[in-house]
């Protein structure tokens, strides 16, 4: 083979290695389409968001509890407590993670991030079971009238997708 043969089917090579390892995750996720989604409005309270159609409501928990269920038994729950519009958020977040984890103030507070999705600062904050292969994001804030924590549950390996389905519910409450 002369150089000139060499240099094409390197190129050649290099190239359809290339094509291969660009197809990121991200982009076969979105390849997926759209995610088709619902809205959910309470019954009782003034409280409303939109869930993945790919999650099964179940409202047997009402007024306080909701859970969205999917095929795999990857969740999303919602759990109504009482509270107020002034209530401090990152307090709230501080204390449901000591609640969760067992730790103290000072380590749950390297662990709580605050974010803002759609028109509501939340607070939120990762837990990991790799016994069982699940992670857990937990999100939290205050309503006019209550508290609203939205938490997935998730198998590590739809974790990606399942959370970015769960941001696009934290972004679309309204109440």
């Amino acid at each position: 083979m002369n150089s000139r043969t060499t240099i094409w089917t390197l190129a050649l090579i290099g190239m359809i290695l290339l094509a291969g390892c660009a197809k990121s995750p991200l982009q076969e996720k979105t390849a997926r389409g759209p995610s088709t989604r619902e809205l959910y409005t309470h019954p009782s309270i003034s409280l409303s968001f939109s869930y993945p159609t790919s999650f099964t409501p179940n409202t047997e928990g009402l007024p306080q509890r909701i859970a969205f269920v999917d095929i795999k038994q990857d969740a999303i729950m919602v759990l109504i407590g009482p509270g107020k519009a002034t209530d401090n958020v990152t307090a709230a977040g501080i204390e449901q993670a000591m609640s969760d984890t067992g730790k103290t103030e000072i380590e749950v507070a390297k662990l709580l991030q605050m974010k803002k999705y759609g028109e509501r600062e939340w607070y939120t904050y990762s837990l990991q079971q790799k016994d069982r292969g699940l992670e857990s994001v937990v999100a939290g804030t205050a309503c006019s009238e209550f508290s609203l924590t939205i938490v997935l549950v998730s198998q590590q390996p739809d974790f990606f997708m399942n959370s970015a389905q769960y941001e696009e519910t934290l972004a679309s409450v309204r109440c």
